[in-house]
């Protein structure tokens, strides 16, 4: 392999793993928020409330435990703060959906092809050992940075309004309830740079 080939494969393939790294990051510190609402519906010490959290090794039913915790909360809770039993489920709703996006960052098996021009990309790899891979199968075709950038981006803008939901719950006399964050779109994140 030529050096030049040499570089642009280790930019290719470094790029490609800063982008799932910061799906992970911030898909994490989505549910580390998430498990802070969480908390505030346990009765008692909120303290006490997250090793039940942490106890249950799936994101998801993590989230549907929010769900639950939601749905046996007294109507009372709600008075001050009308609008959360729907911003709430619409938060659940959206983490739900870009659970399936994440998954598919972290877990489709991805090659490094080289063009007929001497560049190189990081794909989903849905041809041979994998052929019938569902995860490769929804980001085939997929420019993946974009893909995952987008992801990254999408787990901020929500980690954010959990972020900002968890002290207007606790205080909802001294917070304003904040408007639901603008999902951002991929076209917004196609100068992402290869390296």
């Amino acid at each position: 392999m030529r050096a030049g080939r040499a570089e642009e494969t280790r930019e290719a393939i470094e790029a490609y793993c800063v982008a799932v790294g910061l799906v992970v990051y911030e898909w994490n510190d989505l549910h580390a928020k998430l498990a802070q609402l969480f908390a505030l519906f346990c009765e008692g010490d909120r303290r006490e409330a997250l090793p039940d959290w942490y106890a249950v090794r799936s994101d998801a039913k993590q989230r549907e435990m929010l769900r639950c915790a939601m749905t046996e909360t007294t109507s009372d809770r709600w008075k001050k703060s009308p609008r959360a039993p729907n911003d709430l489920k619409w938060l659940l709703d959206r983490a739900d959906k870009l659970a399936i996006d994440r998954n598919n960052a972290i877990h489709a098996p991805c090659s490094l092809y080289f063009g007929g021009d001497g560049s190189s990309e990081v794909m989903a790899a849905v041809r041979s050992a994998n052929a019938g891979n569902p995860r490769a199968k929804n980001l085939e075709g997929k420019d993946l940075l974009i893909e995952f950038h987008w992801c990254a981006a999408y787990a901020v803008r929500l980690g954010q309004f959990a972020g900002m939901l968890a002290p207007t719950m606790a205080s909802p006399d001294h917070y304003e309830w904040p408007a639901r964050p603008k999902i951002p779109s991929r076209p917004d994140l196609s100068g992402v740079s290869r390296g």
